[in-house]
């Protein structure tokens, strides 16, 4: 005899059939950085082989400093040359934020890069970050 298996769906779940399908895939963007971070320094770029897009706030994007910084610190977050978002430490702060005032969306073929600040905190050092974006179609 078959076997029963019951699922709970949401909207980024269809069931056709006897297929299960995921209408929406996450997408990582990891940086990570040891040691302390350089002036201006770029510490990140990505061309995006397919289209992706980043909640505003960036939301759950994570990040996380196992040095923490002296004085508030921001890392520019850029597409194709422009500003589109931060991720920031709180002074004594070893967990980041994460600031994207608009939803995003990099095409395929567009430029992620991650900038550190002309002058950065003497003491914020091996830092990670993950961005959080979802496949877009």
């Amino acid at each position: 005899a078959g076997k029963k298996v019951y699922l709970a769906l949401d909207s980024s779940l269809a069931i056709t059939g006897t297929t299960l399908a995921v209408a929406v895939q996450p997408y990582h963007v990891h940086l990570m950085w040891n040691g302390e971070i350089p002036a201006s320094q770029r510490l990140l770029t990505l061309k995006f082989p397919i289209a992706v897009v980043f909640a505003s706030g960036l939301s759950p994007s994570a990040g996380i400093a196992r040095v923490a910084a002296t004085a508030q610190t921001d890392l520019d977050i850029q597409k194709n040359a422009s500003s589109v978002g931060t991720v920031r430490w709180a002074a004594s702060g070893t967990a980041a934020t994460f600031i994207m005032s608009l939803q995003t969306t990099f095409a395929a073929g567009d430029i992620l890069e991650v900038f550190a600040p002309a002058s950065p905190d003497a003491t914020l050092a091996n830092i990670g970050v993950t961005l959080a974006g979802l496949r877009s179609a």
